[in-house]
């Protein structure tokens, strides 16, 4: 599909611009949540200050491809697994662009999904539904010391939720790494509450990086409460 290939090609880029940016930290654990096939994984790894990967995805072809590519690696430890707020079962909801797949409903209403339905020459607003069992971050890594960790979200729209079940290993991560959609694509917007979650939990934006298709962003957070410097 050309506009797959095309969006490949542009995070591409995108996610090269992140991986420059953070490896001046001294960061050792990487938790990527929704890891997709490994995009920001592929660029992390090059980092040789890394020790360990944990990565999360729930959609069985992703997981796959992410399986073949590092499944040998030792640094990394795949999980076919979604995470959210607590342990349950959800709707998922698989897109025709497996990275657009989410645990939102989708807005109607919204013209941006409207073009891209035309884009994508498609009236579906997914392809298909199903049940993903969900665990917490606070949950999972209970016992796990997270310092110098980079927590990445890339979960379309779910990332509030994420955020919530992370509650308790906040305090021990100095880096979030939070993608953030400009557009209304979703029923359940959570960009505001999203914002005061992390400043409440002493998190503020250190760097934004806009993708090149201008709809959405990921922003880097820090944590002040671990991070002295003067970055702001």
């Amino acid at each position: 599909m050309f506009f797959e290939k095309l969006f490949d090609y542009l995070d591409y880029i995108h996610q090269n611009r992140i991986f420059y940016y953070t490896k001046k930290f001294d960061l050792k654990i990487l938790i990527d949540i929704g890891a997709h096939k490994g995009e920001f994984l592929g660029f992390l790894l090059k980092n040789k200050k890394f020790k360990q990967a944990y990565v999360f995805e729930p959609q069985e072809e992703p997981f796959n491809i992410i399986k073949k590519k590092y499944s040998k690696n030792s640094k990394v430890k795949l999980f076919k697994l979604a995470l959210s707020d607590k342990i349950k079962t959800r709707n998922f909801y698989i897109g025709k662009l497996t990275g657009t797949s989410t645990f939102e409903k989708l807005n109607k209403k919204s013209k941006y999904l409207s073009f891209k339905q035309k884009l994508l020459n498609t009236k579906k607003t997914y392809e298909k539904k199903i049940t993903v069992r969900t665990t917490s971050i606070d949950n999972f890594f209970k016992k796990k010391n997270l310092s110098k960790t980079l927590l990445k979200i890339d979960v379309e729209g779910h990332e509030l939720k994420v955020l919530k079940g992370s509650k308790k290993k906040l305090k021990q991560i100095p880096y979030l790494l939070v993608e953030n959609h400009f557009l209304d694509l979703y029923e359940n917007t959570d960009r505001m509450n999203k914002e005061k979650f992390l400043n409440n939990n002493n998190f503020k934006i250190l760097k934004k990086f806009v993708h090149p298709l201008l709809i959405f962003e990921d922003n880097l957070y820090v944590n002040t409460k671990l991070n002295k410097l003067n970055i702001f």
